[in-house]
């Protein structure tokens, strides 16, 4: 887009954009454009032609990514003239009906309509498709009822061979394996970094969630002298905390650098944290409750952590990591994040293996509470107490940098599949469709209550 258009967005590019390269040899199709003038639809509107959608966008899922301009007529590749189409909800629903009722697995994928005035009902589609980390991806043919799998090539697709599938799995399998081994990667410099900040080695046990996170697309921040500028500019700036930012204090981060990374630390009443953001786009937020009650009971009573705090934060780690990745690195495609929550930083493995020495209170467990009812007194939520515990998900990135739903449903399921370790079997405050509970929140009802109504996160009916 940036060589064709001369913008670094899907939402940047304009109807007057698409008109100044018609008749142009070098926008031509490519291996990362294709031109449709439309997909027909029979006399009685009835005829399936979901699988000539599906097919391209498998087709650039399946390798470098790409974009389809539909609406404009080309010759030889070249596009020569601006053809509207009917532009709106119906079309975007039959763009969705097709890739998720086609495709195997479902890639991401954008849609964008462009139209010459606000307001007209005719216009271009732009779907733009990122290279999936998901490839291969299969499309269900109607007409023969197998599956298929397109690629480009040029700008035409090929069928790959059984032998091209195989190996185009076998990079799938890989590719899931290196990113499961950079989030703990991650993770474990993160915890050498939280315990580098830490008390001294027989202070009391201070329970530390750090969520990471690896984007499918990577990006590339060059981190130089002016790029490290605006980092420290906007930290320094930055509300964290999901909800009203205008009724929070923005955040005294303390910029730092580490090798290839911009490293963010925060230390307030209550809580320290430390954010590691990779020029990749990778990243880690830790969040250390040093606030916990009950900290400095004799005996190897549990340490208790609130599900709440557990929840909020997971997704406020989620928005400010997907913000670093897709705006400031330039990362795109699916993200998969982790969540840990460990008694200490130096109780983590890593920790125990390179800084045995250093290991303190390792008899500390962590176990979750939740707030009983409306009141401000705590019970156990679930029946494990564990000094180290793991949960992951994967998401697309573009839904968790904007405050509202789709963040409040990625946390809801991250943070799940972190609680079930502990033997609870999801969050009582957030549901996994994005809906506020507001009987999980106990005395904090008014917190979400706020986040729900700024961020447009509906809410149970139940304590509201």
């Amino acid at each position: 887009m940036e060589k064709l258009f001369g913008v670094a967005s899907l939402a940047e590019i304009t109807y007057s954009h698409i008109e100044a390269v018609l008749d142009v040899p070098e926008a031509a199709e490519a291996e990362d454009l294709d031109y449709k003038r439309i997909y027909k639809v029979g006399e009685d509107g009835c005829e399936d032609v979901s699988e000539d959608i599906a097919v391209d966008i498998a087709t650039f899922a399946n390798h470098r990514g790409g974009m389809i301009v539909v609406g404009v007529a080309e010759a030889r590749g070249v596009p020569t003239k601006i053809l509207p189409i009917e532009v709106g909800d119906q079309l975007r629903r039959r763009i969705d009906q097709a890739a998720s009722g086609r495709i195997s697995m479902t890639p991401v994928y954008q849609i964008r309509f462009v139209t010459a005035a606000e307001g007209d009902k005719t216009g271009i589609a732009l779907i733009m498709v990122p290279p999936s980390a998901l490839a291969p991806h299969a499309v269900l043919a109607p007409r023969d009822e197998r599956l298929r799998y397109p690629r480009r090539n040029g700008s035409s697709k090929i069928w790959l061979s059984e032998s091209e599938v195989a190996s185009a799995y076998r990079r799938r399998f890989v590719a899931a394996e290196a990113n499961d081994a950079r989030l703990l990667t991650l993770e474990t410099d993160s915890m050498v970094g939280v315990e580098r900040m830490g008390s001294a080695p027989d202070a009391y046990p201070t329970p530390l969630l750090v969520v990471s996170l690896v984007p499918e697309a990577p990006g590339d921040l060059i981190i130089d002298n002016d790029s490290y500028r605006r980092f420290t500019e906007e930290i320094r700036e930055q509300v964290v905390m999901v909800g009203n930012p205008a009724g929070q204090w923005p955040e005294a981060n303390q910029p730092s650098i580490g090798h290839r990374r911009l490293i963010a630390s925060s230390a307030g009443s209550g809580l320290h944290r430390r954010a590691e953001l990779h020029a990749d786009g990778c990243g880690t937020f830790a969040v250390q409750f040093s606030d916990v009650a009950d900290r400095r009971e004799e005996g190897d009573k549990p340490v208790a952590v609130l599900d709440s705090r557990v929840v909020v934060w997971t997704a406020a780690a989620l928005r400010y990591l997907a913000r670093h990745a897709q705006q400031r690195a330039g990362a795109s495609g699916l993200a998969t994040t982790r969540a840990s929550m460990v008694t200490d930083a130096s109780m983590h493995q890593a920790i125990k293996v390179t800084n045995p020495a250093e290991l303190r209170n390792a008899a500390r467990l962590v176990e979750l509470h939740t707030f009983k009812g409306w009141s401000s007194n705590t019970r156990p939520l679930g029946k494990e107490s564990l000094p180290f515990a793991a949960g992951s998900a994967t998401f697309i990135l573009d839904d968790l940098i904007e405050d509202g739903r789709s963040l409040a449903a990625a946390a809801a399921q991250l943070a799940g599949d972190l609680f079930q370790a502990y033997g609870a079997v999801e969050p009582l405050q957030v549901s996994r469709e994005g809906t506020i509970r507001l009987d999980g929140w106990g005395p904090m009802s008014r917190e979400a209550k706020e986040w729900a109504a700024f961020a447009s996160i509906p809410m149970d009916s139940e304590g509201d």
